[in-house]
């Protein structure tokens, strides 16, 4: 039931802090709504469903998507649904058993040095609401 709320300061990423909280929950079911993804992220999306700690993943994503560089577009398409619409909202869900995890602030899932915020729920509703939404995006 705690919320955590956060500062990077440029010092770490979205994709570092799914990979923390991944390490934390073990083995989970990931929704992701981003406005921008790049290689790297992607990459570590695609490692964490390979190695089975992502068990089941969906991302939406800003329709400029499929616009930007490739390499990151089809890696993610290849391996992972995602579905392109108007979103430039941020936010992850983590759940498995044990665990209903919302991240929502302003980082896209994206290597990124600028400081971004943002803070971390552990709630039950809350993440039903966030992953209903992104469920049902077109």
């Amino acid at each position: 039931g705690e919320s955590i709320h956060f500062i990077t300061e440029g010092k770490w990423s979205s994709h570092e802090l799914l990979s923390k909280l991944l390490d934390l929950t073990g083995p989970a079911e990931v929704r992701i709504s981003t406005y921008s993804m790049t290689e790297d992220p992607v990459r570590m999306l695609v490692n964490r469903l390979l190695i089975g700690s992502i068990t089941n993943l969906k991302v939406i994503a800003d329709k400029r998507f499929k616009t930007q560089p490739q390499a990151p577009h089809h890696l993610a398409r290849q391996n992972f649904p995602v579905i392109l619409t108007d979103v430039h909202a941020k936010v992850m869900v983590i759940r498995n058993k044990s665990w209903d995890i919302s991240v929502v602030g302003s980082a896209n899932l994206t290597k990124n040095k600028r400081t971004e915020v943002g803070v971390i729920i552990d709630n039950k509703q809350i993440a039903e609401f966030y992953w209903s939404w992104i469920e049902h995006a077109r």
